[in-house]
């Protein structure tokens, strides 16, 4: 009988700035790292393999602090990727919500992440937030102010993954045959983006 143990271990989301320390940690451990990739084509990796979830060809956005990453990944026959960004995130968000408000951008980060976009507007409802904007004005944010300012938002940053969508589809191979332009407007999802609450920690 072998005396060797095999073990498969598969780690989706490092760090770059540790990377280096965990690759030598790993190896140290007489463990061998086979493949690096991307996070964007990693996560899709884990998607198709681990949660039996086969989504062929598509996009994944991911919507970070400071900017928003488009990555079109195809795991069908022969694996490719190629991505795209801009360079508006969450923090952007937060901003917006400030200006318009006119209050500190610490008051519309609580906003943000405590409440976000929530359709459901009761016919009395409570305030938000109550308090004196940057006129000496006093205010009441209602969650209708709220998702207002985030629709907006989101109109305007959908506008950037379109374009990111275009970027990344013109940077990949042979997509034209696989992969149609008029699939773009398809893939967007945008309602159940909104939906999906933006205290996501955007």
């Amino acid at each position: 009988p072998s005396k060797t143990l095999r073990a498969e271990l598969a780690v989706h989301v490092v760090g770059m700035g540790i990377y280096n320390e965990q690759k030598t940690s790993v190896e140290d451990s007489g463990f061998r790292v086979d493949q690096l990739a991307v996070s964007a084509y990693a996560a899709g990796y884990l998607i198709n393999n681990h949660f039996n979830k086969q989504l062929g060809t598509f996009f994944y956005v991911d919507l970070g602090a400071k900017t928003t990453n488009v990555a079109l990944i195809d795991q069908i026959d022969q694996p490719w990727y190629a991505s795209s960004f801009s360079k508006r995130g969450g923090d952007d968000l937060t901003t917006t919500i400030a200006s318009r408000l006119m209050i500190d951008k610490s008051e519309a980060e609580k906003l943000k992440l405590r409440y976000g976009y929530n359709p459901i507007i009761r016919k009395y409802e409570l305030p938000l937030f109550e308090g004196i904007n940057f006129n000496g004005d006093k205010i009441k944010v209602m969650q209708s102010d709220l998702n207002s300012i985030i629709e907006e938002f989101f109109s305007s940053l959908f506008v950037n993954i379109d374009a990111c969508m275009q970027a990344a589809l013109n940077n990949s191979t042979n997509v034209s045959q696989q992969f149609p332009l008029r699939h773009i407007q398809q893939c967007t999802h945008r309602k159940s983006l909104l939906c999906h609450r933006t205290q996501t920690k955007l």
